[in-house]
């Protein structure tokens, strides 16, 4: 590397120039430079001493030696960031799906994945070892077997695990978090962990949905999860869904959001981790909108392990062995995903609990069964008039009045309809129209 002009521009431009000439294709992203070496972006963790490293002791020109402050490294470091041939905010977000390894570069399609060979344009960060096997991981299987036995939905079950866990390894987009359901001692936790160590714990992140609606402080979180592949949040009280169900639907939808890094400047990101919540009780859901609902599965553990259980690397152990045959699993699942832009199977028992949570809100059940979001206007008096013949036919004691009524109606239809009312001649209209009363039998339309 050559320097001829001791200067914050000149040095960036010599180091970046450098970086292009060994082949390493430079990227600066979200606050980071990233090198390219035998088929994948390794991060540079500590750019302020490569600088020093790099730098200290090299000639400008033909007599003088470099000489650096901190403060001149601080600059240099800035200078490369912003560099205008190497930044690319965007960079990863477009990134292809696939999975990469030793051997290539793993891609989901129709049929079996297709393997390609590393480049750049593949932009992989992420190793998986040597290989990918497509034979069946025997032990993996055999625990996801285990704790779903007896259930009659257990093959959709282990789908939706397999689904999932493609799509995180592999980028494959998809709108929906699991929510794990079930008492303890019964393997909730321990898929969790195998989920962790099969993805990476240094890609796996821990945001609960509580700290994605804490205003201010929910930026912070979301840079977690804008470079993150999988994010597990186990244990969840009552309330983990009650105040965040919006920025829980913007994520999980991998919306573009505003992130930032404790002390750096705010920028967007497209949050790429797919969810997965557990609780031993079924959390509070005051979102009881098809919006929310069609981005939350939820895979109930009925069996117990309770006096038989094993020790986490008793189970690992095996199941480690067969990385390479879970990958390709996880990859022809992904594929399946790809194909129907969803999930290919939602377990009975999903419906089953949503229509449960749902019932326990007269407002809710009425609003989701009877009504039709966004098509039309009705007067809310009429609105109301149906909401009584509708729990008078459902046979529902309900302790309320209009007002009461109003509120949480308006709360509702908020969630999918950015003005749920108006007055227009004295009197209050919402944006939705009702449904036939034959139709009102139907408990089908949250999924």
């Amino acid at each position: 590397m050559r320097i001829f002009k001791n200067t914050t521009v000149h040095i960036a431009n010599a180091i970046v120039e450098y970086w292009a000439d060994q082949g390493m294709h430079p990227v600066s992203c979200a606050d980071f430079v990233y090198l390219y070496k035998d088929g994948f972006f390794n991060k540079v963790t500590n750019l302020h001493g490569y600088i020093m490293s790099e730098c200290e002791g090299l000639k400008i020109g033909d007599d003088k030696f470099l000489g650096l402050s901190w403060t001149s490294v601080v600059q240099i470091a800035r200078a490369i960031l912003a560099h205008r041939d190497i930044y690319n905010e965007d960079f990863f977000d477009v990134a292809p799906v696939g999975v990469g390894v030793s051997e290539g570069f793993f891609v989901p399609g129709v049929a079996k994945p297709s393997l390609r060979p590393h480049s750049p344009n593949n932009r992989l960060r992420v190793s998986y070892g040597d290989a990918l096997d497509f034979a069946e991981p025997h032990a993996f299987f055999g625990f996801l077997d285990e704790v779903f036995g007896g259930d009659i939905d257990a093959h959709d079950k282990r789908s939706v695990v397999m689904e999932l866990l493609g799509c995180a390894l592999s980028g494959v987009e998809i709108s929906r978090a699991a929510l794990l359901l079930g008492a303890g001692s019964n393997g909730k936790s321990t898929l969790q962990l195998l989920l962790t160590e099969i993805v990476g714990p240094q890609h796996t992140s821990q945001v609960e949905p509580k700290h994605l609606g804490q205003g201010g402080t929910s930026a912070y979180y979301s840079s977690v999860l804008a470079d993150s592949k999988l994010n597990i949040a186990g244990e969840l009280n009552e309330n983990a869904f009650k105040h965040s169900s919006s920025e829980i639907k913007a994520m999980v939808s991998r919306d573009r959001v505003q992130v930032r890094l404790p002390y750096g400047k705010p920028y967007s990101a497209r949050p790429r981790a797919v969810h997965i919540f557990s609780s031993n009780h079924a959390p509070e859901i005051t979102d009881h909108t098809t919006g929310f609902a069609r981005r939350l599965v939820m895979l109930e553990f009925n069996n117990s392990f309770e006096g038989r259980r094993k020790s986490f690397n008793e189970i690992w152990s095996p199941i480690k062995r067969e990385i390479p045959s879970i990958l390709g699993q996880a990859l022809l699942a992904a594929g399946r995903t790809m194909r129907m832009n969803e999930l290919s199977v939602i377990p009975a028992s999903s419906h089953e609990r949503f229509s449960l949570i749902r019932l326990s809100c007269p407002v809710a059940d009425f609003y989701a069964t009877a009504c039709i979001g966004g098509e039309g206007e009705t007067k809310a008096s009429d609105i109301f008039d149906a909401f009584v013949k509708f729990i008078d036919r459902r046979k529902i004691h309900w302790d309320g009045n209009p007002t009461k009524f109003g509120r949480k109606f308006t709360e509702l239809l908020a969630n999918d309809v950015n003005n749920p009312k108006r007055r227009r001649g004295g009197f209050t209209y919402y944006a939705l129209s009702v449904r036939p009363h034959t139709s009102w039998g139907s408990v089908d339309h949250l999924n």
